[in-house]
């Protein structure tokens, strides 16, 4: 399996309040890997400085080999959109738009946009829509689904740009145990499928899912 985020001596801070301290990690291609631990020990931190949404921090962190202090904030942008997908734990759907145009938003707001949707990202839409059993949503108001239904159109927005990288914030936490079951089932495919998967959740029952578990 090849090395795909490498994080050594990373240090984060909240004025007085040390969040992650020398903290060494590395993430491969073909992983599932859990983190866990008691709140505020800097599981979500730790996802959004991988996903390149902190990046006030100290320490060395590589993604796909390259030194992401030494990258252009346009470069940024085009790996966040196109190699990253984030699932986060307050959904973040925009309640203006419906459903498909939720899951549309990666290739709305690319640094490359300017040409129409394409026939491409359609029939993907469309192909998540059916993975993740959202067929009956097709007409709903955002804001009138439930916590689970939302989390679900959140999961299949992550995954519209076909990212190497996964980070989820649990994203089971208002999921039933059927549908719980299903997108574990999903995020192991996508592992097996060579994807880099990162998950935060309290939720011990499902860390043997999970090729490896990071307590912090």
């Amino acid at each position: 399996m090849c090395t795909v985020i490498s994080l050594n001596n990373i240090q984060k801070s909240f004025g007085d309040r040390k969040i992650l301290d020398h903290f060494s990690c590395v993430f491969k291609q073909h992983q599932f890997t859990i983190i866990t631990g008691r709140s505020g020990k800097g599981k979500t931190t730790l996802l959004h400085l991988i996903g390149l949404l902190d990046q006030d921090f100290s320490g060395e962190y590589l993604l796909f080999g390259q030194n992401i202090r030494s990258l252009k904030p346009s470069k940024k942008d085009l790996i966040r959109n196109r190699s990253i997908g984030f699932i986060f734990q307050n959904y973040h759907l925009i309640p203006g738009l419906d459903m498909q145009s939720n899951i549309m938003l990666p290739s709305i707001y690319s640094p490359l946009s300017g040409n129409p949707i394409s026939k491409k990202i359609s029939q993907r839409t469309e192909d998540l829509i059916g993975m993740f059993h959202l067929e009956s949503l097709q007409n709903r108001d955002i804001r009138t689904l439930s916590g689970g239904e939302q989390q679900r159109i959140a999961i299949a927005r992550a995954l519209l740009m076909d990212p190497d990288v996964i980070l989820a914030d649990e994203p089971t936490g208002n999921l039933d145990e059927s549908n719980t079951n299903m997108i574990m089932d999903q995020f192991r495919n996508l592992t097996d499928q060579g994807k880099t998967m990162i998950m935060v959740t309290h939720d011990r029952s499902i860390a043997d899912r999970a090729d490896r578990i990071i307590e912090l």
